[in-house]
């Protein structure tokens, strides 16, 4: 139907319901306007909340190759010190085997000394004869020490039993 064969009462109808559908369109035109504004504040939080993240994840970055960096050198140390407690426990044997040598040793003279042997053990360390001899009576006599000298009683056997070689 064209507007022509209308009658009057028709066109104020359409001209009533073209006049709501304007004011509809507009009352939505000016929500949309009103979201448009939210939207572009949210979409600028949404900006700056990725720049902050992008910042973030640079930081978590650097903070994981630090960490990385720092796990290796621990693992280092952590090998180093693997290493040197070995090395310890080697001492701590060898120490405790020279301890029991030591007591050993101690045991020995003290049953060289119970059985009267002692005077015998060193005159075989020094090379002696005379089991009275002892360095420490000829340094309160004044007299010179046969292992300062080069003389006594052991050198004097040594040349006596070697006259070809000195």
């Amino acid at each position: 139907m064209r507007d022509e064969d209308k009658t009057k009462e028709q066109l104020i109808e359409e001209l009533a319901q073209v006049r709501r559908r304007v004011a509809e369109l507009e009352q939505a035109d000016g929500e949309c306007r009103r979201m448009e504004a939210v939207l572009k504040q949210k979409n600028q939080t949404c900006q700056e909340l990725t720049a902050e993240l992008e910042g973030k994840y640079r930081t978590i970055q650097r903070h994981e190759s630090l960490l990385t960096q720092n796990l290796e050198e621990l693992n280092e140390k952590n090998i180093r010190l693997d290493e040197y407690n070995r090395q310890l426990k080697r001492k701590r044997v060898t120490v405790r085997v020279l301890a029991v040598l030591i007591a050993i040793m101690l045991a020995t003279l003290v049953v060289a000394a119970s059985l009267g042997k002692v005077g015998h053990l060193f005159r075989v360390i020094y090379g002696y004869d005379d089991a009275s001899y002892r360095p420490m009576d000829l340094e309160r006599a004044g007299r010179p020490h046969a292992l300062d000298t080069g003389t006594g009683p052991a050198t004097d056997r040594e040349k006596r039993e070697r006259p070809g070689r000195r």
